[in-house]
């Protein structure tokens, strides 16, 4: 891990900016409305699989997709100039969640079948009936950002490569949501690339973020282009069952947002609704009913402060936010219960499942006291 003589240039910046923004975090209710159990996830060598960003549920093969790659292994390979190990996506059978929980979580690596060298650093996914979307990182010098968005194909035990989608237009692209088996919008938490211009942007954090269109082509590349701006750093993206809405996390504004999927491309779109979390809301998915379920960072700054090894891991948060906009607590903690500061939480069945990109396995979590309490 980092130390503090050795913050990135403007860091400070940027660790005022967040004491600045951050505040007090307010007290919240013990009254939560699940219980978890923080359990390891395992690969088919018996490794423990450490920063799962995201997750999809394949409802069709009975499954979870995780993506996940070791952010910390990775920023001290680069800082030691050695080759990162790269991260993967990876296949949960969802038997295992059925009956009593196991002490751990087996999943496998999905193979990849690529014409062309595929490496894995995979960040935010999203899954339409056989095709999965993937922004993939491609971390390198600190100083510059960089990414790709794949679409592949679910195809036996893995996936195969559709097409890509690599550029400028990608390089701070987060999360990603198919609109078709072929069309996608993927947020993008920044416009600046690299550079001294990366980290003010970081530092000020102006309403530069937004949502772009992508649409991958027979060629196997892409055309990309903004439909909506006005965000501080736009995170997690979702399509509502009836594609009447897009709906979007601000993270920096602390509120998720919905917006009307017809009038995306026009240049003065407004909200439809705004409902402001007591956080940072990172990563979405949808619940029953058309609930919206949001992983939030009660605190940027802490995680921040973590992120620099510079303090602990700060707890998880997630929350349902019913049609009616009122947002309920569903979980919150660390340690045995969840990973710390998740990142991704879904529904499937009667459980929560929720993932972090700095915390090893996945948080369960039921109803009452049957996943183990508090």
């Amino acid at each position: 891990m980092p130390v503090f003589a050795q913050l990135r240039p403007v860091a400070f910046a940027v660790l005022v900016a967040l004491v600045m923004a951050a505040g007090a975090a307010p007290a919240h209710s013990d009254d939560v409305l699940m219980q978890c159990r923080h359990l390891p996830v395992m690969d088919g060598d018996n490794q423990p699989i450490f920063g799962i960003e995201d997750m999809a549920f394949d409802a069709v093969r009975s499954r979870l997709i995780l993506s996940a790659y070791d952010r910390h292994k990775v920023d001290a390979a680069i800082s030691a100039g050695e080759v990162p190990p790269q991260g993967g996506l990876y296949l949960l059978d969802l038997t295992q969640l059925r009956g009593p929980l196991p002490d751990a979580l087996a999943v496998s690596r999905a193979v990849i079948d690529a014409d062309e060298d595929v490496t894995l650093f995979p960040h935010g996914i999203g899954l339409l009936d056989q095709r999965l979307a993937v922004v993939n990182r491609r971390p390198g010098d600190a100083a510059t950002s960089a990414a790709d968005l794949l679409l592949l194909e679910a195809e036996g035990s893995g996936f195969r490569l559709v097409a890509r989608a690599q550029g400028e237009a990608y390089c701070r692209a987060n999360d990603v949501v198919l609109a078709t088996d072929h069309s996608a919008f993927f947020t993008f938490d920044q416009q600046a690339c690299g550079g001294l211009a990366l980290w003010l942007e970081r530092a000020v954090m102006p309403r530069r973020s937004g949502i772009a269109s992508v649409v991958f082509q027979d060629n196997g590349g892409a055309v990309s282009r903004a439909v909506l701006g006005g965000i501080a750093l736009a995170n997690g993206i979702l399509l509502e069952a009836d594609r009447s809405s897009i709906v979007v996390a601000a993270s920096r504004d602390g509120e998720v947002r919905w917006y009307p999927f017809s009038e995306l491309d026009q240049p003065t779109t407004a909200p439809l609704a705004v409902v402001s979390v007591d956080g940072a809301p990172d990563n979405l998915s949808l619940g029953r009913g058309g609930d919206v379920i949001a992983a939030v960072h009660p605190s940027v700054f802490s995680l921040f402060l973590h992120m620099q090894g510079l303090a602990a891991l700060p707890p998880s948060r997630i929350v349902l936010i019913d049609a009616q906009g009122a947002v309920t607590v569903l979980a919150e903690g660390s340690g045995n219960h969840l990973p710390g500061a998740a990142t991704s939480a879904l529904m499937v069945e009667d459980k929560l499942i929720v993932s972090s990109a700095w915390d090893y396995g996945l948080g369960i979590c039921m109803p009452g006291e049957s996943a183990g309490g508090r």
